[in-house]
């Protein structure tokens, strides 16, 4: 991909800030809807964010994770915690958090497409997924903690692998297989995601440096996925 030039990146960030504006601004409007129907999930997070802050609660930590294969409502649940100090246990409340994951998805859509395809590519991307139709909309204001709001980590992933690929360094592979790992932590399924994409990766570093040069970049990237996992192992070693 040709560098950009200081303008030029100053144009390419401007032009990302009215699509993250203009998204904001969306959800926004849908979030103070109430026509969002109100799921087991969305009081699951709700009440777990609430018992957090009660000093004399019984519960602990591991009942704050509603499911044993995905910690994503626990991390969700900590996330709501500072909103439902300010907004109460509302859920308007938990639509901010499914905002933020929204928005932040938003980013590593740009950065993927920038990173892979063209800055072209990437508005069009973010286009689609800032007006895509109807129902699909509150998807984007919705924070149940499993698949819908792991896309975000997903997307991260895949942009760090990128980056990992062009440069090649160790760090940028660990930190790519780190995320990934907590990724599928946040939600098991994210796996159908991670692990092609590391697949592709040990590929394309054999293909480039031979068997045993590309197998040290490897092992980095499968380390850091067991680094990033480890939380849910350590989850259902103690409570299962």
């Amino acid at each position: 991909m040709k560098p950009l030039t200081a303008p030029a990146r100053g144009h390419d960030g401007a032009l990302l800030a009215l699509l993250v504006l203009a998204f904001i601004l969306l959800r926004l409007l849908i979030a103070s809807s109430t026509v969002i129907s109100f799921d087991d999930e969305d009081g699951f997070n709700i009440t777990a964010a609430w018992e957090m802050l009660k000093p004399a609660s019984t519960l602990t930590y591991p009942m704050f994770q509603m499911s044993d294969a995905e910690g994503g409502s626990l991390i969700t649940a900590l996330l709501l915690v500072p909103l439902v100090l300010l907004l109460g246990p509302s859920l308007f409340a938990l639509h901010l958090v499914g905002l933020l994951y929204s928005t932040a998805a938003l980013l590593g859509l740009y950065l993927v497409c920038r990173r892979a395809f063209s800055a072209a590519v990437a508005r069009l991307a973010c286009l689609l997924y800032i007006f895509f139709p109807g129902p699909l909309l509150h998807y984007s204001v919705t924070a149940h903690g499993f698949h819908p709001d792991s896309v975000t980590f997903q997307l991260f992933f895949i942009w760090l692998l990128l980056l990992a690929l062009e440069r090649g360094r160790p760090a940028l592979t660990f930190m790519a297989g780190l995320l990934g790992g907590a990724c599928t932590y946040f939600a098991y399924i994210s796996a159908l995601t991670v692990l092609p994409f590391a697949a592709i990766f040990s590929l394309q570093m054999v293909r480039r440096r031979g068997i045993w040069r590309g197998l040290m970049p490897v092992g980095v990237l499968v380390a850091g996925l067991a680094v990033g996992v480890l939380p849910l192992v350590i989850y259902n070693l103690l409570n299962n």
